[in-house]
This record gives structure tokens, sequence and C-alpha cells, in this order.
């Protein structure tokens, strides 16, 4: 039980660091938490981590006076995993991209802005197109 306290203790910090974010454009911020005897679970910082970057960029792109939603909940079919879903009236993804999020892509530029294929430490960015 020690587990889901951790888990929505930091479900609420993430809440009450976005929130002054939603004040700002009016959006409402909701929140759901219904959890039960998780067994097992990641690395509790990678979880704050992924949930305010979701959270975060689900009220960047929701326009102004929408909402935004956040569930932390146990999956349907496994009451031992944990579930976080998102939901926001902004525009979403469009369809053709969505195959591609998770593949690797290079944004390495020089100092001018330009693409460049050379390895350089100080502008070395590879990463999804989706980051979590």
């Amino acid at each position: 039980m020690l587990l889901t306290a951790l888990l929505v203790v930091q479900f609420n910090q993430v809440l009450g660091i976005l929130k002054p974010s939603a004040f700002k454009k009016q959006i409402t911020l909701e929140s759901t938490i219904d959890v039960r005897y998780p067994q097992r679970f990641g690395d509790p910082k990678r979880f704050r981590q992924v949930l305010f970057n979701v959270a975060s960029n689900a009220i960047k792109y929701s326009p102004e006076k929408g909402c935004v939603r956040l569930y932390l909940t146990n999956t349907r079919l496994n009451c031992n995993r944990i579930e976080v879903r998102v939901e926001d009236s902004g525009v979403g993804i469009s369809s053709y991209l969505i195959p591609h999020l998770f593949e690797v892509h290079d944004t390495r530029h020089t100092a001018h802005g330009t693409r460049h294929k050379a390895h350089d430490q100080r502008h070395d960015q590879r990463h999804t197109r989706l980051s979590l």
C-alpha cells in the first residue's frame, strides 16, 4: 500500500505544479484517482516526469477555456497494473503522424540552423517525436 500512496502523492504534486498554467489559460483541470494494490511499478521519479510531460503538453495544446482530465487507475484487465490517462480538448495529433510517434529522428543542427550529419556534442539531439 506504501507504493500506492507514493503514486497518489506524486500524481497530486504534478497537478499542483500544473494548476497555475491551467489557470492562466482558464483551463479546467480535473483528476480521478482510483488505485488499489499495484504489485509492480517502475521508477517513481520517471512516473512523475512522464506524467508532468504529458499533462503539461495537454495544457499547452488545449485552447483557452478548454478542459484537461487526468486519470490514475488500475488497468481494467489487470488490477496489478497502473494506467495513467490524459484527455484534453486540444486539436490532437494528425492521424498520418500517429504511426511515426515512436520513430527516432535526428535534429542535429549547426549554429546557423542548417541540418548537419557530423557528430557535434553541443547540438546532438536524437529523440522520438513523442517526448516521454
